[in-house]
C-alpha cells in the first residue's frame, strides 16, 4: 500500500504523521496461537474488523476525516463488555503507562470497548509533547493481542492536542 503523504496542519505546525506510518504492521498481529485450530483453515474476519480495516485504509479528504471514519465504524460495532476486552482496557493502561516522561503530563479517558475494538483518548498539554509522544509510542507494545495504533489528532482551541489510541479487537478471541 503506498503511503499517502502527510498533511499539512497550517503554516506554523509541521506536518501531520501519516496514520497508515504503522497500520501495516498493527494489522498483522493475530491473537493468540489457538493449538486445537491449527488443522483447520483460517476464519475470515468479522464483518466488524473489516469495516474497520476499510475506514481505516480508504482515501479520506484529511487525516481527520480519516480519525472521524474510524471511530465513526468503532461505535457503529456495538459496546462490548467480552473476555477480550479485558486485555485490551490493560493493555491501553499498559501503553498510556511506557509514555516518556517528556511526554508527560497526560490526561487519559478510561477506554471503552466496542466489538470491533476499544479506544481510549489522550490529551497532550501541547503540541510538543504530542509529537514526542507520537514519534515513541508506536514503538511500545502495549502487550495486547489486537493490533494497536493511533488515530490522527484533534487540536484543541486550548493548545491541548487529543488522540483516540486504538486496541483492535483480536482475530480470534
Amino acid at each position: 500500500m503506498p503511503e499517502t503523504p502527510p498533511v499539512a496542519a497550517g503554516p506554523e505546525q509541521e506536518p501531520e504523521p501519516a496514520a497508515e506510518a504503522f497500520l501495516e504492521a498493527a494489522l498483522k498481529v493475530q491473537g493468540p496461537p489457538q493449538p486445537e485450530l491449527r488443522d483447520r483453515a483460517r476464519r475470515a474476519l468479522p464483518e466488524t474488523r473489516l469495516r474497520l480495516v476499510k475506514a481505516l485504509r480508504a482515501d479520506h479528504a484529511s487525516p481527520q476525516a480519516r480519525r472521524d471514519a474510524v471511530l465513526a465504524e468503532l461505535l457503529a460495532s456495538g459496546d462490548s463488555v467480552e473476555p477480550w476486552t479485558r486485555d485490551a482496557h490493560a493493555a491501553l493502561d499498559t501503553w498510556h503507562e511506557r509514555l516518556p516522561p517528556d511526554a508527560r503530563p497526560i490526561q487519559t479517558e478510561p477506554a471503552h470497548c466496542y466489538a470491533a475494538g476499544c479506544v481510549s483518548h489522550v490529551t497532550f498539554p501541547d503540541e510538543a509533547s504530542f509529537r514526542t509522544a507520537w514519534e515513541r509510542a508506536s514503538s511500545l507494545s502495549p502487550g495486547a493481542h489486537g493490533a494497536h495504533l493511533q488515530l490522527p489528532p484533534e487540536r484543541l482551541a486550548s493548545g491541548r492536542v487529543r488522540v483516540p489510541w486504538l486496541v483492535l479487537r483480536p482475530d480470534r478471541s
